[in-house]
């Protein structure tokens, strides 16, 4: 269970990462960043549950 959490941290942070990139390059949060997050799948509050759940497995 720890590792799958540690992976589903990882592939949030890359996401997350990505994201800001098209952010940054792109002036906002515009169609290429939500079109990129809808492919990721990950919504906030999953994102959220995710470092909640590292968080605690880890302290």
């Amino acid at each position: 269970m720890q590792q799958f959490l540690l992976e589903q941290v990882a592939i949030a942070k890359w996401r997350f990462e990505v994201t800001k990139l098209f952010e940054n390059d792109l002036g906002g949060h515009n169609a290429v960043t939500r079109d990129l997050e809808s492919q990721v799948g990950i919504q906030e509050g999953v994102r959220k549950a995710l470092f909640q759940g590292a968080t605690d497995v880890l302290s």
